[in-house]
């Protein structure tokens, strides 16, 4: 049995989430501080802390949502590339993907077109009660890659 790994990353707060296949599901929301460099190198330990265990108990997939979708400047895609380094770092042999939020959506909710709150109902339905959206937009990350690595195992079966 494995965990499935969102993570939603921004510059200032990233929302972390592991979902397992028996339907556990753990949370963390990071909120970093000071100038941008300071930032980056916070959250990179942070998040590499965060995943230390789930790395020891094994992580069968991973998805980041790629920010790019909301026409994104340079400090938001530079922690993309923050958020990225640290997950394949803890995690070399998992398969980690960089999705668009419609692709996560497509694949955690069924809609490419789904809204922000349809989101957070669907994190809802995962056992998510918490009010933070970075939160909820990493629970359907999870779900997402929950739903790519059942792809993946049925095409090689």
């Amino acid at each position: 049995m494995s965990w499935h790994i969102g993570v939603d990353p921004s510059s200032q707060r990233v929302g972390l989430a592991a979902l397992h296949e028996n339907g556990d599901l753990a949370h963390h929301q990071l909120h970093a501080t000071g100038d941008v460099a300071d930032r980056f190198v916070w959250l990179r330990a942070e998040i590499r802390g965060w995943l230390a265990p789930y790395a020891d108990t094994g992580v069968m997939c991973a998805v980041i949502e790629d920010p790019a979708t909301h026409q994104a400047g340079s400090t938001l895609r530079a922690s993309l590339g923050v958020v990225l380094e640290a997950t394949r770092s803890m995690l070399p042999n998992t398969a980690v993907h960089v999705l668009k939020s419609t692709q996560i959506k497509r694949l955690a909710l069924g809609n490419g077109a789904g809204k922000k709150a349809d989101l957070m109902a669907g994190a809802r339905l995962l056992g998510y009660t918490g009010a933070s959206q970075d939160v909820a937009d990493a629970v359907c990350c999870a779900d997402a890659a929950r739903v790519l690595a059942a792809t993946n195992m049925r095409s090689v079966a």
